[in-house]
This record gives structure tokens, sequence and C-alpha cells, in this order.
């Protein structure tokens, strides 16, 4: 159908909250069954909003655009950055993620690079890649600037090199910026340092800032859902987990070198 996965079920799951909230009632989306894990909504609604019929119509603008015609409670159900809807994981839980959503370029978007140093606990390899060992916990807040600014580079140099960020991003020590080096080198015919694809790859993010900023970006842009905002996890292994997603939009500022205005 060429519709995103991840903002389709989170258009779905939006929806069924709705309903278990009495937000919305089946009428309001064509008398589609909203009830929790309904399989009619599960596939009927992917194919009308593919073809933009009915309901689909406006369900195929996200949920931050669809939210609004519903009022003002429906709107803090919506889990979205810039209009993209994240993936389906607690960026209280994995701050670096978190802080990942909140400042990307396009959104909601955990693959513009995959902090998954964060994920692993190994302390000598964030030491080894970012200088800072608290950025291997993903409960932690520190360091999580330092960690999302190197993501991103390597998200940035992913890209460039057309590799899957499964292996790049997320196999967390096999490729880095020495061994792309060593490869655009021998690609190129002559040297290429790991400094001059850093500067490169900090380039691509600054032209993306600028032109962000050039239409209409602005810095309370750079958060997270008020849901994850104003509550700590209520239940699981980090219960009581809270996250100062303002904090680490900051740190991750100071990394970029840019103002908080």
């Amino acid at each position: 159908l060429g519709l995103d996965c991840i903002s389709m079920g989170e258009v779905i799951a939006w929806l069924m909250e709705c309903r278990h909230e009495e937000l919305i009632s089946d009428a309001d989306i064509d008398g589609i069954d909203l009830s929790w894990g309904s399989k009619e909504a599960l596939l009927r609604l992917p194919e009308m909003v593919a073809h933009r019929e009915g309901i689909g119509d406006l369900l195929a603008e996200g949920t931050k655009r669809v939210a609004k015609q519903f009022g003002e409670e429906a709107q803090k159900l919506t889990v979205e950055v810039k209009g993209l809807e994240l993936f389906s994981a607690d960026p209280r839980g994995i701050k670096g993620y978190a802080l990942m959503n909140a400042v990307n370029s396009r959104g909601g978007d955990h693959y513009r690079g995959e902090p998954s140093i964060e994920l692993t606990g190994d302390e000598e390899l964030a030491m080894k890649r970012i200088g800072n060992r608290d950025a291997a916990h993903r409960l932690k807040e520190e360091g999580k600037g330092l960690l999302v600014n190197y993501a991103e580079h390597m998200g940035i140099l992913s890209d460039s090199m057309t590799i899957c960020k499964n292996i790049s991003c997320c196999m967390v020590d096999v490729i880095g910026f020495d061994f792309a080096a060593e490869a655009y080198s021998g690609l190129l015919g002559h040297d290429i340092t790991a400094q001059q694809l850093w500067e490169t790859c900090s380039h691509v993010s600054q032209v993306e800032r600028e032109f962000n900023i050039r239409e209409g970006l602005r810095p309370e842009d750079d958060t997270l859902p008020a849901r994850f905002v104003d509550h700590p996890i209520p239940d699981g292994p980090a219960k009581g987990t809270a996250i100062d997603i303002d904090r680490m939009v900051k740190d991750y500022y100071k990394e970029k070198g840019w103002k908080n205005n």
C-alpha cells in the first residue's frame, strides 16, 4: 500500500485509545469498530488511508492534524514530534533515543541515527566512541548530548556510504569513522581522514538545521509529547523514571554549538 508502518500503526493505536477514553465514537470513523485489537480496524483503515477513502482521507494527514478535529484531550494522546509519529517504545526508558526523537531534523524518527550504545551498558565502548561512561546506560541523562550527536553523525555517514544502519549504528562497534576514512580513501584514490568525514557530516547536519529554521522551526519544537514529559513511567523495570528533555536538548545544543534561542 506504500504506507509507513510506524505512522499507520500509531494512527490506529491513537484512534483506539481515543475510543477507549470516549473521546471519539465508532460513528466518527465511518462506523468501524475501534475497540482494542479490532481486526476490522487493523484491516480496513490502512486500505482507506492508502486510497484516501472516507475517514481515511483525514487519517492520511497523521495524528497531529487529525487530533485537532477531536479536541484538546485527543491531542494530548498523540505520540508525535514535529508531526511525525514515534516508534513503539517508551522514550522515558531509553533516554538517548528520546533525545534523538526530540531533535531529529525530520521529526520523531529514531532512525536518523541510532544511539544504541546506551543499550549496551558497555562503559568502555562509550568511552572509546564518545568519551563518556554514563552514555552507556539507557536510564541516565548524562552524556546523551554527546551520544546523540555521535549517533547523528554515524547516521549521516551511513547514508553517504549506503550502509544499513542496523549494521553501522546498531552493531555499535563494527563501523567507525576510521574504517570509513580508509574505505573512502580507497574509493577516491587519495587520502581522506576521519576528521574530514566528521566535519562533512557536521556540515550536513548544520544545513538541515538552517533549512528547518528558515521554514519556521522553533527551539520549543525540539521536545517530546507531553504525555511522556509530564509523567513518570507507571510500572515495569523502569517504574518511576521521568525525563528532563529540556535539559537534554540544551546539552545537545551545546555539543552542536547552537544557542538555546
